[in-house]
């Protein structure tokens, strides 16, 4: 679905919703619009994508600490997968993005614990085999096709291009990260219509507060 129909269900659908799920659905419908009208810039659209990602997912304890937020990807993506009646995000992992997950799964440059070593964090001298332990871990659920669990390694691997972008750790439409940021905006391109459609159509799921709710003054 693009943002056009997607907001035509949400408008159909929006009488039986929960109010925080409606501000959710709104928040996440807009940035994703933007997305869409900067199909012409994909470090844009990938920064468009995310924050309608941080939208539909982020609860006020994910700020609170890194592991929060990171925790909070597998608790969201352990519900929508659950209800995904159709397989999609299930057949996009081992169809669609088959070849771009295992490029991202096997990019150093995209696995936090490189950098950290790469900035002198003490720790993180054996950087390469966990990287390598990350990789045999996409492997096995690539094997036992668990969806929820791949889901998060994708996401960990693109939240920390995202990082990279919106930190200032990298160019404007780089030849250096060109493959992954076409890769991750096409990702989130395809996966954020599947969650919204998942919430919209599953009012009675418990999807949390939103962050930084509407305040009356």
């Amino acid at each position: 679905m693009n943002h056009s129909q997607l907001k035509a269900l949400f408008d159909e659908k929006k009488e039986v919703l929960k109010e925080n799920d409606k501000l959710r659905i709104h928040r996440t419908l807009s940035w994703f619009g933007r997305a869409e009208g900067a199909s012409d810039d994909e470090d844009a659209a990938f920064i468009f994508c995310w924050i309608a990602f941080n939208s539909i997912y982020a609860q006020e304890k994910d700020y609170s600490d890194i592991s929060n937020e990171k925790a909070s990807f597998g608790d969201f993506f352990e519900k929508v997968v659950g209800h995904d009646d159709a397989n999609i995000l299930y057949m996009a992992i081992w169809e669609k993005f088959s070849q771009s997950i295992r490029l991202l799964m096997n990019n150093q440059y995209v696995y936090q614990p490189f950098w950290h070593f790469q900035n002198g964090v003490e720790g993180y001298e054996d950087w390469e085999n966990r990287f390598q332990k990350s990789i045999e871990m996409a492997n096995r659920c690539l094997v036992s096709k668990d969806t929820k669990t791949m889901l998060s390694l994708v996401f960990d691997r693109l939240y920390v291009l995202r990082n990279q972008i919106m930190h200032g750790g990298a160019t404007w439409n780089s030849r250096v990260n060109r493959q992954q940021i076409q890769d991750g905006h096409k990702i989130l391109e395809f996966m954020l219509p599947k969650f919204i459609e998942i919430i919209i159509n599953h009012p009675e799921e418990d999807w949390g507060k939103p962050i930084y709710p509407v305040v009356s003054s």
